[in-house]
């Protein structure tokens, strides 16, 4: 009976703080977060506009997205790496490889920061040198410094890509 109540309390806590961490994705707190990971800030080091310090460009919005629809069978029990490429390599010629966060329960997210007015394609990167376009989208020229996405996914791993309101 002791083992039963501790599991269904640790179980009722994991789900809290699932539905919190997914409640947080997209607000001030995260993007503090999120700019702060070291991941992060060697791209904003590395971004044009940035002067090498780890700061968001002001011609740049801060991306927080969120994938949904269901996994595809393709992609086993977890999505593949991400790459993020501008169309205009001129403009902007710095990958984006996101961490996506998958937490157990959460929603699947990840940070960007991209170039405003800019179109970028959204790649898969599923095997040694296999990348498999999934979505091409175009930062609105008018983006508010910060932004929340979403991707949602279909059977093929295809998205649309969206804003979130």
């Amino acid at each position: 009976m002791q083992r039963i109540r501790v599991q269904w309390i640790a179980t009722l806590f994991l789900g809290v703080l699932s539905a919190t961490q997914d409640s947080d994705i997209g607000s001030p707190q995260w993007f503090d977060r999120m700019r702060a990971a070291d991941g992060n800030l060697a791209m904003l080091k590395a971004l044009a506009g940035s002067n090498g310090q780890p700061v968001v460009p002001h011609d740049c919005a801060e991306i927080s997205a969120v994938i949904s629809g269901g996994l595809p069978n393709a992609f086993r029990s977890k999505l593949p790496k991400l790459r993020i490429v501008s169309t205009d390599d001129r403009v902007d010629n710095v990958p984006r490889s996101p961490f996506i966060h998958q937490d157990s329960g959460a929603t699947p997210n990840f940070y960007a920061v991209l170039k405003r007015g800019l179109t970028y394609e959204f790649y898969w990167l599923t095997g040694d040198d296999d990348e498999s376009r999934f979505a091409s989208w175009t930062v609105p020229a008018n983006a508010p410094k910060q932004l929340r996405v979403s991707l949602a996914l279909d059977a093929r791993g295809n998205a649309k890509i969206t804003i979130a309101k």
